[in-house]
């Protein structure tokens, strides 16, 4: 189920993706757990759907409960950490809230500038 929505993001076909997105996280939180990190990339993928359909307020809760959650499981160096800030400053750039941009941006690693898309 979420390779399917997942292609159909990469297809421009969001709103085909966002009810397989939110079906696959209700049987990831069933099955796994709120707090897993098959659950959090679900929602990860979710968030990058919510962007692109103008759902923006989702969009950012979804971004920032990756963000924590990959934060405080795996720590401030790994991948799926700096996939999620480098997607919150993508995200911010992409409203206009350079402040907040800045801020993710300066939790990046030097090396990493640009979002992993």
């Amino acid at each position: 189920l979420c390779n399917v929505a997942n292609v159909l993001y990469a297809l421009g076909r969001s709103e085909e993706a966002e009810p397989l997105h939110l079906r696959a996280l209700e049987i990831q939180e069933k099955a796994n757990g709120k707090d897993h990190p098959s659950t959090i990339i679900t929602l990860f993928n979710l968030a990058g759907t919510y962007r692109e359909l103008g759902k923006l307020d989702l969009a950012e809760q979804a971004f920032l409960r990756a963000d924590e959650f990959f934060r405080r499981n795996y720590g401030p160096e790994h991948p799926y950490t700096n996939a999620t800030t480098a997607s919150l400053v993508h995200f911010y750039e992409l409203i206009g809230n350079q402040e907040k941009a800045a801020e993710y941006k300066a939790l990046l690693p030097a090396e990493q500038e640009t979002i992993p898309e």
